[in-house]
């Protein structure tokens, strides 16, 4: 297994960024995306649908709560 497929899934914000946008289409209204990376990272970037709902602190974990703002039809 290469670093970037064991946890804790080693990617750039960059990365980070086009995973979360491409995961907004596939989210239930209301689901709650949660995000963990090291203490040391910036916050993500939050695409169009997610809205941030707080974060958590565990040692050298950081955990970003956010959640989809789109109604259901």
């Amino acid at each position: 297994m290469s670093p970037s497929s064991t946890p804790p899934y080693d990617l750039t914000d960059a990365e980070l960024a086009a995973a979360l946008a491409a995961l907004v289409a596939h989210l239930a209204p209301g689901a709650v995306v949660v995000v963990e990376r090291s203490t040391r990272s910036p916050e993500p970037s939050w695409p169009s649908g997610l809205r941030a709902e707080g974060e958590r602190r565990y040692g050298e974990t950081r955990v970003w709560y956010a959640r989809h703002d789109q109604v259901a039809p």
